[in-house]
């Protein structure tokens, strides 16, 4: 079989992907629940094991697709991926859950970013980006379509998606094997590979940074808390103002006092944008004769009598 064009195979390889991902998930969860039986704790065990599969193979495996073959690190790539899809549709055990999860995270890891790479190699970087929204539409489409069909195929036998699916990506691999061209691909040079020592040189330059700066090294101890605390109350200590005068009459002097005394602050953390205010109760202008009695300042205006209130901000 000839070399199909690169777009149309890697718009077809996009299609195909997509729907057998949706037939497969479609039914992987319920399968790891009804008939593997696994619990609360193993299937995060179980997502925990694919993820750090992707995270440890990442860099390695891009080696290959940067310094030996886009191809065949795509090739590779879905080989493992149908395998490990095959072995958790074939054998419903926990360990065999886990393995497959490790074989197909490995498998990811060999086509994340080569797919991309092949495509912009074969017909530049400007058709590329056209491709890419085109693949993104046809893939939505075939999502869809495979969605449907792994419920249907679901209703069947649970694991019938799975095993379908894992054995159409091995068939999909020997394919492109046949099919998919790679005229463009010339490989990247030492020093812009990204292997180990990249990964490495990136963390002596985060090392260096944090110990240049000592803020870095304590986040906990370097973070003020916003907004500021403010104490729950403010002692204001009372005072009387007092004013003297003389008044007509040799037997009575009087006084004017008025007395200022704090009662209460109002502040909190919940309403800290508002600023605290002072409630202050002013005594209406008394007079004390020498002999002991009350009476109101003649001078004065008769008032209610009582105390009046005022609210005044305090400052700061």
């Amino acid at each position: 079989m000839k070399a199909r064009h690169p777009l149309l195979v890697y718009l077809g390889m996009e299609a195909v992907t997509s729907l057998l991902f949706a037939v497969i998930f479609a039914a992987s969860s319920v399968y790891q629940v009804s008939v593997v039986g696994l619990s609360p704790f193993q299937l995060v065990l179980v997502g925990t094991t694919l993820e750090l599969a992707v995270l440890l193979f990442e860099v390695p495996t891009g080696v290959v697709a940067d310094v030996y073959s886009r191809k065949l690190s795509i090739i590779i790539g879905y080989l493992l991926v149908g395998a490990g899809f095959l072995l958790e549709g074939s054998i419903p055990v926990f360990w065999a859950i886990l393995l497959a999860q490790l074989v197909w995270g490995l498998g990811y890891t060999f086509t994340s970013g080569a797919r991309q790479a092949w495509i912009t190699d074969e017909i530049g970087e400007t058709a590329a980006g056209q491709a890419f929204l085109r693949s993104s539409q046809i893939g939505q489409v075939a999502a869809l379509v495979g969605l449907a069909l792994g419920m249907l195929l679901g209703s069947t036998r649970v694991n019938l998606p799975i095993q379908i699916g894992g054995l159409s990506l091995i068939l999909l691999a020997l394919s492109l094997a046949v099919v998919m061209p790679e005229t463009g691909f010339s490989p990247v040079p030492r020093d812009q590979r990204g292997t180990f020592h990249t990964m490495v040189a990136t963390l002596r330059e985060g090392r260096g940074m944090i110990s240049r700066r000592p803020a870095l090294r304590t986040p906990c101890a370097s973070r003020t808390s916003w907004p500021p605390s403010r104490p729950s109350s403010i002692s204001i200590p009372a005072r009387t103002c007092v004013m003297s005068r003389s008044t007509v009459g040799a037997r009575s002097r009087t006084r004017e006092c008025s007395l200022c005394r704090v009662i209460s602050t109002q502040s909190g953390w919940s309403r800290w944008s508002a600023r605290p205010r002072i409630t202050i109760q002013l005594s209406t202008a008394t007079t004390r004769s020498t002999n002991g009695r009350m009476r109101t300042n003649p001078r004065r205006p008769a008032r209610r009598s009582g105390l009046r209130r005022r609210s005044l901000p305090a400052v700061g």
